[in-house]
């Protein structure tokens, strides 16, 4: 068992897959059982390999009021009890550690109180307070090992274990060992042959198991065994019972997320069902489910496949070719294939099919896929309605710097959530530019302004010493707090950019800024800003940066159209001195300069480290100019203006 030091982040992060694991303590079940909570209890938190204690509760009496006391353990030295609720039969408890927060919540059964922890507003982890007569835990007492660890172990290395873990889970009272007994079989039953009778006597028995623990655990399991049941292809009637005893207790509208669980397994399940009637019901169900979520492999696979064998081959080509472009996907639904089937066709391929037999043949094919893969991108996530902007000639434009990469996958959500911010804030109110960064693996669309410009941020955090990554996310200058994630992270990327651009769009200011571009080779052009705060002029630089408005090529991560993507700069990395309030100068773009310098910098990657990269993109097409006024020493953009540029 891993040592856990100062809080428990790194046991949340290991249960988070496998819920609850268990120790076993059967001779207390002869005893009577307890009426009260008044008492000294061990809490427990359980792991895969046994639990952790976080401390001692101590619960006395004083009148008719319950009150506790918590001694921490080493595991959770800084866990500060902030807020408590105690009766008779039931303990809640509020932990803060350094703002994260841990909130037990249980209910005494026979003679333990068995719950959970919840950790912020997000996962929920199995836990217990035992009875106990020590008055501290020593460090060697703070993990404990299951005692029936090893006969779940055997039971589950056999091929067809139901039988003897039915037996196992009967045999001891509120052992938290079944829970994670359980999430196993779970994950088992799809390549078992379990008659109907044993998947639903297990199934049975595991409600029962969950319904001690409390409404978390159990809501917990009725959306992990609903989705087993679904996708294991399993009779339909199972899924039927288990949402019927699961509505008894959580009807619909109390829990959401099992709300839609359900209209996902209902769906799947009536989408291959043998009478029409319940097929064209489960698509219209996986419809709604999609639209919440769009970006969800399972629902998308069935209605291309729905559309397939009912014929309708345009509809089939079009979902099939998102499954295909979306960043990802192709390799999920792979994988989802490959279990049922060995052997997969790519999509790509199915797409390249279709269309022929659609076309008769390949021509036009590319275009087509663009324009799929810019409507998928696009539907990943519903649009938030734009902030209602009033005519403001002094409003401060917001200008969004990504820096990104071609092989960064944690930078696919917010990377999608720009392109949809975008639609909702066009230029000039939201300007928004891509920087191309080695972070993930070597990237072809990097360059030396690029690299520089990453630099220029990097010392400018709160922590000079913060190691630097993608993604990075610059608003107005100021780096806002790590916005990475799954691309199913999209929409709540996009509701924490939007909130931030909503405010600094608000925002108003005396400075004005102005480009006079032209458009031939060898552009020259003006840069004018007046306004200007004399007291930060010595800091002032003026910047300007070149974006290609838009390149297709496909990166690693998925990622395959470019928007404003940052290819130099027509300034110096420290920008131009800015000595007046009112203040002109002007800039020089080269683009057979430009050009030269992109492939001068990809062909130095290449030699440096022996390979080619199969796309180069070193010839940029339409291009944007992007000036900025920004605050050398606070990194703050005061000001920026936008202009169609060579």
């Amino acid at each position: 068992m891993k040592r856990v030091c100062s809080g428990l982040m790194i046991l949340i992060l290991a249960v988070l897959l496998t819920g609850c694991p268990s120790a076993t303590h059967s001779s207390s079940s002869a005893l009577p059982a307890l009426t009260s909570v008044e008492g000294r209890w061990l809490m427990n938190v359980c792991q895969e390999d046994g639990e952790l204690t976080a401390g001692i509760v101590v619960i006395t009496k004083s009148g008719e009021k319950l009150s506790a006391s918590v001694q921490p353990s080493a595991a959770a030295t800084d866990w500060k009890l902030v807020q408590q609720s105690v009766d008779a039969k039931h303990v809640s408890l509020t932990f803060d550690e350094a703002g994260t927060s841990y909130v037990f919540d249980g209910n005494l059964a026979h003679r333990s109180v068995l719950g959970a922890f919840q950790i912020n507003d997000g996962p929920i982890v199995p836990a217990r307070m035992t009875l106990t007569t020590l008055s501290a835990v020593s460090e060697s007492d703070v993990e404990k090992s299951y005692p029936r660890a090893e006969q779940l172990k055997s039971i589950l290395s056999t091929s067809q274990p139901i039988g003897s873990l039915l037996t196992f889970l009967k045999a001891e009272l509120h052992d938290p060992l079944d829970l994670y007994a359980i999430e196993k079989m779970l994950q088992m039953l799809p390549s078992q042959s379990i008659s109907e009778q044993e998947v639903k006597a297990f199934l049975d028995q595991s409600i029962e198991i969950h319904q001690a623990w409390g409404p978390a655990l159990l809501e917990k399991f009725y959306r992990q065994a609903a989705m087993t049941v679904a996708m294991a292809g399993l009779d339909q009637r199972l899924l039927n019972d288990l949402i019927r005893k699961a509505r008894e207790q959580f009807p619909e509208g109390k829990s959401p997320e099992l709300d839609e669980v359900f209209l996902l397994t209902q769906g799947v399940t009536f989408i291959v069902a043998n009478e029409k009637a319940e097929k064209e019901k489960g698509a219209t169900m996986l419809e709604a489910y999609q639209a919440k979520h769009p970006y969800d492999p399972t629902s998308r696979l069935a209605l291309a496949e729905y559309a397939l064998a009912n014929e309708q081959l345009e509809l089939a080509m079009n979902r099939f070719a998102e499954l295909a472009l979306l960043p990802q996907m192709e390799q999920t639904v792979r994988e989802m294939r490959s279990k049922a089937d060995g052997e997969v066709q790519s999509l790509g391929n199915e797409v390249v099919e279709l269309w022929k037999e659609i076309k008769g043949t390949s021509e036009g094919l590319a275009p087509y896929l663009r324009e799929r893969y810019q409507a998928a991108t696009k539907s990943l996530v519903p649009l938030f309605p734009a902030k209602p902007l009033k005519e403001e000639p002094r409003r401060r434009a917001v200008v969004c710097e990504l820096f990104t990469g071609g092989g960064c996958i944690p930078c696919l959500s917010v990377d999608l959530a720009l392109t949809n911010l975008e639609t909702i804030y066009p230029a000039p109110a939201l300007i928004t530019l891509r920087y191309h960064e080695h972070t993930a693996g070597l990237d072809p669309l990097v360059n030396e302004y690029s690299e520089e410009r990453f630099e220029y941020y990097a010392t400018r955090r709160s922590n000079p010493q913060e190691q630097v990554g993608t993604p990075t996310v610059v608003l107005n200058g100021r780096v806002t707090p790590p916005l990475g994630g799954r691309v199913g992270d999209t929409q709540a990327r996009l509701g924490v950019l939007k909130s931030i651009v909503d405010d600094l769009l608000m925002l108003t200011t005396d400075v004005t800024l102005k480009l006079e571009p032209v458009t031939f080779e060898n552009t020259k052009f003006a840069v004018k800003a007046t306004g200007l705060p004399e007291a930060q002029l010595a800091d002032l630089r003026a910047h300007v940066i070149l974006a290609e408005t838009l390149l297709w090529a496909p990166s690693r991560n998925g990622i395959q159209e470019h928007e404003m993507l940052v290819r130099g700069a027509a300034t110096p990395i420290e920008g131009l001195p800015v000595d007046n309030i009112n203040w002109a100068g002007e800039v020089t773009i080269d683009r057979a300069s430009l050009e030269a310098s992109l492939a001068s910098y990809v062909s130095g990657i290449e030699k440096k480290h022996g390979l080619s990269f199969p796309e180069k993109s070193t010839t940029p097409g339409p291009m944007k100019v992007i000036a900025l006024i920004q605050n050398a020493r606070t990194g703050e953009i005061l000001q920026a203006a936008i202009a169609n540029g060579p």
